[in-house]
C-alpha cells in the first residue's frame, strides 16, 4: 500500500483514505461468548471476549496508528467514519475539517 500511495503522491494526486468502522470494532464491547464471522470467507469463531479483548484492541490501535503514519509519510489525508453517525453528519464534519485545514 505504501508504494501505491507514494506513487499517487509523486504524481501529485490528492490522496484521501476513509476508514469506515462500526462502533463495536472500535470499542469491542462484548461481554459474553460471541460468534465472530469473517467477511472474506473465514471460518466463524466462537470466542470468550475477555480472552481476546486486550489483544484485539492492541492490534486495532497498532493498525490505526500504522495507517495514520503511512498517510503522514505519503502526504495522504486520513479520516475515520463511524457507522453510528449519519452519513450527512459524517461527510459535513469531514468537509469542514478539510476547509479549516486549507486556511
Amino acid at each position: 500500500m505504501r508504494e501505491g500511495l507514494a506513487r499517487l503522491h509523486h504524481d501529485r494526486h490528492e490522496i484521501i483514505l476513509l476508514q469506515v468502522l462500526d462502533r463495536d470494532e472500535i470499542e469491542f464491547p462484548f461481554k459474553t461468548w460471541v460468534r465472530f464471522r469473517g467477511l472474506e470467507g473465514e471460518k466463524p469463531l466462537l470466542e470468550e471476549p475477555a480472552m481476546v479483548r486486550k489483544m484485539y484492541l492492541g492490534n486495532f490501535r497498532k493498525h490505526r496508528r500504522g495507517l495514520e503514519e503511512l498517510c503522514r509519510a505519503t502526504g495522504a489525508e486520513f479520516y475515520g467514519f463511524v457507522t453510528d453517525r449519519t452519513l450527512i453528519d459524517a461527510v459535513t464534519a469531514f468537509l469542514h475539517r478539510r476547509q479549516v485545514a486549507a486556511k
